[in-house]
């Protein structure tokens, strides 16, 4: 923000002055006796508030609907060469029943419940999404925002045809997680 008011205005009303004088001494005219200060120069410092006022807006705008995007290659010390086959990529609940999908998208039954499940794993390569979703960390490309300060995951070969939505009620630590505070110990 500092930045942004150094050189977004500052430096744009110091360099719109130096024009304007080369402007002037180009005509053989005086700055100060052409009124430029007293009629132009208010009208240039608005132009340059409200397009400053215009970046700052959008660059917030931007922060807040934009996610944080990770390098996956260096985020985590595991990796796909690391992952066991029997451990799960994703843990869901269907029709009552619990399932798991590995890493090469095999599905089977799943003998516990997911709030058992939560109490076994580790947190830190996994999070409960939603109700009825429990997902490892290296299947997640990243996430998009959606309605309703929702999110949706965009996930990992061979899961990218998969449609994933992380709860209302879980969004804000699913992002701490997913960007490296993974201190948490509430999911749904």
């Amino acid at each position: 923000m500092i930045v942004q008011i150094v050189c977004g205005f500052i430096i744009s009303s110091m360099l719109a002055i130096f024009l304007a004088m080369i402007y002037f001494k180009l005509n053989g005219i005086s700055i100060w006796n052409a009124g430029y200060f007293r009629y132009d120069f208010t009208v240039v410092l608005c132009f340059i508030a409200l397009v400053n006022s215009f970046y700052v807006i959008l660059s917030l705008f931007q922060l807040k609907l934009l996610p944080s995007r990770r390098n996956h290659s260096n985020a985590r010390i595991s990796s796909q060469e690391q992952i066991k086959k029997d451990i799960p990529a994703i843990i869901f609940s269907e029709q009552k029943h619990n399932f798991a999908l590995q890493f090469d998208a095999h599905k089977f039954n799943w003998p516990k419940s997911l709030k058992a499940t939560m109490g076994d794993l580790p947190l830190e390569d996994y999070f409960q999404i939603n109700r009825g979703t429990i997902i490892h960390y290296n299947i997640i490309s990243h996430y998009r925002p959606l309605t309703s300060d929702t999110l949706k995951l965009v996930l990992k070969a061979p899961f990218e045809d998969i449609y994933y939505v992380v709860s209302q009620r879980n969004a804000v630590d699913f992002k701490r997680w997913f960007d490296g505070g993974n201190d948490l110990t509430v999911n749904a």
